[in-house]
């Protein structure tokens, strides 16, 4: 993995033969200062040295279904990979997995053990358990350093025949959560700008309807409605002295208003778009009073850095031209899935950020033979899988196979795997049909272009890097197995003592004794 990171190092640096500081010369017309220079080396530097300390694991799960009754037996399979290129991961050896009811309390949990990133288990579901909704988490150890959010979770639902459902009345008026996502996070003055939405109801699916922005007159200024799953975008330009607010009118005619993202007087707005077919255009605007200039600089200026899953694909410094500047990506340097684009200012700060989805090119197809189209009750069935990869070629793949009866009651849009790594686990909230923008058609740039505005999220803080906050961590990687805690103390005072030799029996067919000081 370190082989593979370095090559992405020096592949961002510029063209072989070609120093950082000649790269910058060619993108400026002009000898950038070594300050300038430094600041961007500084940076690099910070966040390979936190991408090497902070491995991300990515769990997946493989349920056998997502409907199930009391009584039933859960089956599963568990696959780790490393957060960055999705290879697996054979760091933990064991994975902790629970279900979750709606209080987030849970109500069974298991641990299984875990060879050459992958495992497998079950769990038999009690009639103790009520009838609902509730979700099946699975973390490591180490993963337990950093936020839940960055947890495998996945919504299943289990019914007690023997129980009432407990269901509750039905809502004559729906409750609808409607967001709105500035793109780079911010609306400034004077400056266009695109803004993504997303709207919900109480279920979490997407609504159609029609909406307008109205300012403190009532008067319209723009009007938007969602292109899939209720989301979408527009654009216009907001002003300082305006206030706004959105109004919603569903296909029932229900209306409802919602707040509006507030407006800054001076700040930063980031545009990108597909400037052709290899390349992303990057538009940076800003508006100042008076523009802030970096160290030893004449002219404002702003860094540009662009990676996929912490592995940098780009580092560009440009001057700013009347308040704008504009950058040329190359897409055959960004990794598949998605990249984070980031604009910082000339003290490194960052000021905004932007997700962009590459569509994966290495995607497999299965084919599915059964021996019969027809059987009886408890007769065996033999199915033979084919898998061919892009080009129509014959792969072989680890596979993990569920059989289940499809109707009303199963979640057919569950996740998979490749949905899962590409989307689902590098983006916040959410995912209504993620298989959905991993197939190809007319409107899926578009589609999929909405959720990057609207689903933004980063695996880490830029604060942790900058200040290099990645020294200790709580929970280290169980890479041998379970490790035990515990202390011995004063049997009075329960203060520890220390050089107490002690042991850890494991009574059982392989019998195991354990000493410690």
């Amino acid at each position: 993995m370190n082989n593979e990171l370095s090559y992405h190092k020096v592949r961002l640096s510029a063209r072989p033969g070609i120093s950082l500081l000649g790269a910058l010369v060619a993108l400026t017309g002009s000898a950038p200062l070594f300050a300038q220079q430094d600041s961007l080396n500084s940076l690099l530097g910070k966040f390979d040295r936190y991408r090497n300390e902070t491995l991300q694991e990515k769990l997946f799960v493989h349920t056998d279904r997502s409907f199930y009754l009391t009584g039933e037996t859960m089956w599963f399979k568990v696959y780790d990979v490393d957060g960055s290129f999705h290879m697996p991961l054979d760091v933990s050896k064991v994975v902790y997995l629970e279900i979750l009811d709606q209080d987030n309390k849970a109500v069974l949990q298991t641990k299984i053990g875990m060879k050459e990133g992958g495992g497998g288990g079950t769990f038999f579901l009690p009639t103790s358990l009520s009838s609902g909704n509730y979700r099946l988490r699975a973390y490591t150890q180490w993963m337990r350093n950093f936020s839940p959010n960055f947890y495998f979770q996945q919504p299943i639902t289990i019914v007690n025949p023997f129980s009432k459902a407990g269901l509750k009345p039905f809502e004559s008026k729906p409750h609808y959560d409607v967001q709105f996502f500035p793109e780079g996070g911010h609306l400034v003055s004077g400056l266009k700008s695109t803004i993504g939405f997303r709207a919900v109801d109480q279920y979490g699916k997407g609504i159609d309807f029609y909406g307008t922005v109205l300012d403190e007159k009532n008067d319209t200024v723009a009007r938007f409605q969602p292109l899939k799953f209720g989301l979408g975008n527009f654009g216009f330009v907001p002003l300082f002295t305006h206030r706004y607010k959105a109004v919603i009118k569903d296909k029932n005619g229900n209306t409802s208003a919602y707040p509006f993202p507030a407006v800054d007087n001076e700040g930063y707005v980031i545009h990108v778009q597909d400037s052709g077919a290899n390349q992303v255009l990057v538009h940076v605007s800003c508006q100042f009073t008076n523009y802030p200039l970096g160290r030893g600089s004449r002219k404002p200026f702003v860094f540009f850095l662009a990676h996929t899953r912490q592995v940098i694909a780009e580092a560009k410094l440009h001057f700013l031209e009347q308040g704008e500047a504009l950058f040329f990506l190359d897409k055959n340097k960004l990794g598949e899935g998605i990249s984070h684009f980031t604009i910082f200012t000339a003290e490194m700060v960052p000021v905004c950020e932007r997700l962009y989805f590459k569509q994966p090119f290495n995607k497999f197809d299965i084919e599915v033979q059964p021996d019969k189209t027809q059987c009886a009750q408890r007769k065996k069935i033999d199915l033979t899988l084919f898998a061919r990869n892009q080009d129509g070629k014959p792969e072989e793949l680890d596979l993990s196979v569920s059989v289940y009866k499809t109707d009303s009651l199963q979640n057919n849009n569950a996740s998979n795997i490749v949905n899962y790594l590409w989307l689902t686990s590098e983006l916040r909230g959410a995912i209504e049909s993620p298989g959905y923008y991993l197939t190809e058609g007319s409107t899926k740039p578009e589609a999929v272009d909405n959720l990057m505005l609207t689903h933004g999220w980063s695996r880490f803080r830029w604060d942790d890097i900058l200040k290099n906050k990645t020294n200790s961590f709580e929970f280290i990687p169980e890479f041998q197995g379970h490790i035990i805690h515990g202390r011995v103390v004063e049997l009075n005072s329960g203060m520890p003592v220390k050089r107490i030799t002690t042991y850890l029996a494991t009574p059982g067919k392989n019998i195991r004794l354990s000493v410690s000081r």
